[in-house]
């Protein structure tokens, strides 16, 4: 819910592209952005055995599907299959937005940048007892992005990007 709410609000200019002048508004933004999505989740009163949403039910849950559209959702087998498919999504002219969901259940939000040719991540999850992570990367480093992630899962959930699902915003 969290990573939807934060897609709807990026694609729609409410959540900005961080700099080095708007860095602690960004993450003040996106900490709300969870806040809301939390709550929004909690009144679904969702069974406790089914601690996350797919993007597809996520959307599913309001009326205006939050002005959203799903371009694509797929599984990913490899880090060479997530590196070509982030590649794929920098190719396009507007501003996209991905969820990467990855096994067992940690989702991530990557905000596509078209004009700045920038790669947002926001995630929610607790890191070494450290909150909740944003990093910012350019198109032409997609590559160093997903060995990031790759070992990120690993250290911090002992998974792997193997099994795990994007879906692409619009």
């Amino acid at each position: 819910m969290i990573a939807v709410i934060g897609a709807q609000k990026f694609l729609s200019k409410q959540l900005e592209t961080p700099t080095h002048q708007n860095i602690i508004r960004c993450v003040a933004d996106f900490a709300n952005t969870m806040r809301e999505g939390n709550r929004q989740y909690n009144r679904l009163l969702l069974p406790t055995s089914q601690p996350n949403l797919t993007p597809q039910e996520a959307i599913n849950t309001r009326t205006d599907r939050f002005g959203l559209t799903i371009a694509e959702d797929i599984g990913l087998v490899s880090e060479m299959c997530l590196s070509n498919k982030l590649a794929e999504i920098c190719s396009h002219q507007q501003d996209r937005c991905a969820i990467l969901i990855t096994p067992p259940d940690k989702s991530m939000l990557l905000c596509f940048d078209a004009t700045n040719q920038l790669v947002i991540l926001y995630e929610s999850h607790s890191h070494s007892n450290n909150g909740g992570l944003i990093a910012v990367t350019s198109y032409s480093n997609i590559h160093n992005l997903t060995l990031f992630l790759s070992q990120m899962c690993a250290r911090d959930w002992g998974s792997s990007i193997c099994g795990s699902n994007i879906t692409t915003l619009v």
